[in-house]
């Protein structure tokens, strides 16, 4: 029970980590259909030359939401979601569901960056196609994978200074973490992710089932190359 504790704490670290001045905003997004507000700003991306170029980023989930605002980055689109989005991104255009963004929405933007993840990339990359918009998709599947996004996220927005912040501030969570984990029996666990209507089961190749494996826990779903799978009650 305390290394699935102990877990739980470090997936929630995104929410705490970085600018520890400003913690995560406890208002939803008022205005959902207005893109004119402070927030929506453009941010500047360094060029080759040391010139300034516009950028105009969507972002679709609310975890790529969580890290561009701790890198201090502007949004013109953010998802549409029940959770609480920083404040930073208060009045920004919402673009609907992670799963299913509203393409015409997202295109009106004319944004220069629009960001999935790759556990949605086989259903969106065919629909980002189709409406001729230019999606990236991070890999936020493990932490390593989500300490690498994030370093490039830096670099390419010319926030290394905050990126490399957020990176050093999980590794020292982890450490602390795998210290009070040392010599616990390892328990067996199974970790369910609740969906409308159902649930499903988290691999070892997703990101909580990544933590479970770092900090000694089983997973009981072995051997599959999926992050989720579809939950059996039997």
């Amino acid at each position: 029970f305390s290394l699935v504790a102990l877990a739980i704490v470090l997936v929630l670290a995104l929410s705490g980590c970085g600018n520890k001045e400003e913690p995560p905003g406890s208002v939803s997004p008022a205005h959902a259909d207005s893109a004119e507000s402070p927030s929506s700003d453009r941010s500047s991306t360094p060029d080759q030359d040391g010139a300034e170029e516009e950028s105009r980023i969507v972002s679709t989930t609310v975890a790529i939401t969580q890290i561009l605002d701790k890198l201090e980055i502007d949004l013109v689109g953010i998802p549409t979601s029940v959770k609480t989005l920083p404040e930073r991104y208060d009045g920004v255009t919402k673009v609907g569901n992670p799963m299913s963004p509203d393409m015409e929405l997202v295109k009106s933007l004319n944004p220069t960056e629009v960001l999935s993840v790759t556990t949605l990339q086989y259903d969106l990359e065919p629909v980002f196609e189709n409406a001729k918009i230019s999606a990236s998709f991070l890999d936020l599947t493990s932490l390593d994978s989500m300490q690498s996004e994030i370093l490039r996220l830096g670099q390419t927005f010319g926030k290394q200074k905050q990126a490399e912040a957020i990176v050093k501030d999980y590794e020292e969570r982890l450490h602390l973490i795998k210290s009070k984990t040392e010599g616990m029996d390892q328990p067996t666990v199974l970790i369910l992710m609740g969906v409308p209507g159902s649930y499903l089961v988290a691999t070892e190749h997703s990101y909580i089932g990544d933590l479970v494996r770092l900090l000694g826990g089983v997973n009981i779903v072995q051997g599959e190359s999926v992050e989720y799978l579809a939950s059996n009650t039997e």
